[in-house]
């Protein structure tokens, strides 16, 4: 664990430098600066070491012309930073993404595909799907290594996260095949 001390100490180290230098340039008054990682990390924290914790990495959007701060608990996806960058610039063009912003008020999800299952997390629900079997359902709250299976007792849920999850899969495979993912 030493390790992933220095790496996020020099990561700290670094970002701090960068923007030492960003604003000294005439850029940096009119940028979105957007961080995130790509994966998670090893740490000690057991909430991160859960099945669902694993893939949690946090995303920062910054501005110099930001008048407040805000933190948020919701859970995003990296196809949501998109429609959120969007959103921030007040961009009235249509477009196309299968994320939401995180400003939206409608109810935000996260899917991802691992080890040939579809893990989709709606509210205090997430489903692992995978072709041929029967979807599972767990409470992500009370069951973060998602061992528990409730599908049987919140069959409803269960039949939902179904079909958003064929749903996501199908306009991915149709707009890719009939290449339409723009507007």
């Amino acid at each position: 664990t030493m390790i992933v001390h220095e790496t996020v100490g020099y990561t700290d180290y670094a970002v701090r430098r960068f923007f030492e230098y960003a604003k000294q340039q005439p850029w940096f008054e009119n940028t979105l600066f957007v961080i995130t990682a790509d994966h998670s990390a090893l740490t000690e924290t057991q909430e991160f070491k859960t099945a669902l914790g694993l893939y949690r990495i946090p995303v920062i959007f910054y501005s110099s012309k930001m008048k407040h701060g805000m933190v948020s608990n919701d859970f995003m996806q990296q196809i949501d930073i998109y429609p959120t960058i969007c959103d921030l610039l007040h961009n009235q063009k249509k477009f196309f993404a299968f994320g939401k912003s995180i400003f939206s008020p409608s109810t935000h999800f996260y899917i991802y595909f691992s080890n040939g299952e579809y893990i989709l997390r709606i509210g205090d629900y997430v489903s692992k799907y995978r072709q041929g079997y029967n979807t599972q359902l767990f409470d992500a709250t009370t069951d973060p290594d998602m061992r528990n299976d409730i599908s049987s007792q919140k069959p409803k849920i269960t039949e939902n996260h179904t079909r958003f999850t064929k749903a996501i899969i199908q306009q991915y495979n149709n707009r890719l095949i009939k290449n339409q993912t723009t507007v």
